[in-house]
């Protein structure tokens, strides 16, 4: 008893606790996420880079993968991941990214030796991301997707030099677009975008 007398509840706990709404509404958002996110793998798949780009042996460029969590950051995520080659020797992804209480986003990622070739392509090109407010990864784990300083930082803020440090020390790329929630009517929209601006950027020459 001692010890339960140290436990408080604040006024708006208190309210969450009371508010019997909340999990029927999260499920209700749930679902429609679900649904845009299937309705986005079908446009994806269907996409000309989709059926004429080389991707690597094994890449999944029809079925892809929603998946979710409970706890990124302490709050829930739903992800889709389309096309997508996930290997412990290489990654080849584009992600789009829902995050309860902070943005959808979109993101390519690209990892491993296998696909220097492709990350130098990458280097040669991403000029033509700047201007765009568009992300970069400079973290060394580039399993983050948070856009903190220590994750992500602005492209047109970074040099040539501090790109290419970071993609032959970490051997990967990720540049990531965010999207507010409340424009969530443009994810569709804006993920092909940036599915195919990306994908131009690693294009074979």
């Amino acid at each position: 008893m001692d010890r339960q007398r140290n436990i408080e509840f604040s006024d708006q706990e208190l309210q969450l606790m009371r508010d019997d709404q909340i999990f029927p509404q999260k499920l209700l958002i749930t679902k429609k996420i679900y649904d845009l996110l299937s309705e986005l793998s079908h446009e994806l798949k269907n996409h000309t880079i989709t059926q004429t780009y080389p991707f690597p042996k094994g890449t999944d460029m029809t079925a892809g993968k929603i998946s979710k969590g409970e706890n990124y950051k302490q709050q829930p995520y739903a992800i889709l991941d389309l096309p997508r080659k996930f290997s412990r020797q290489m990654i080849l992804a584009y992600r789009t990214m829902f995050w309860w209480g902070h943005c959808f986003a979109f993101t390519l990622h690209v990892a491993g030796i296998p696909m220097k070739n492709t990350m130098q392509k990458f280097l040669a090109h991403y000029d033509h991301l700047r201007d765009k407010n568009l992300y970069f990864a400079i973290n060394s784990n580039q399993f983050e997707h948070h856009f903190g300083e220590d994750n992500y930082r602005l492209l047109d803020n970074l040099d040539h030099h501090t790109i290419r440090n970071h993609i032959e020390t970490n051997q990967y790329v990720k540049v990531a677009k965010q999207l507010p929630l409340d424009q969530w009517n443009k994810l569709q929209e804006e993920s092909v975008a940036h599915y195919e601006l990306f994908m131009n950027v690693i294009r074979e020459a």
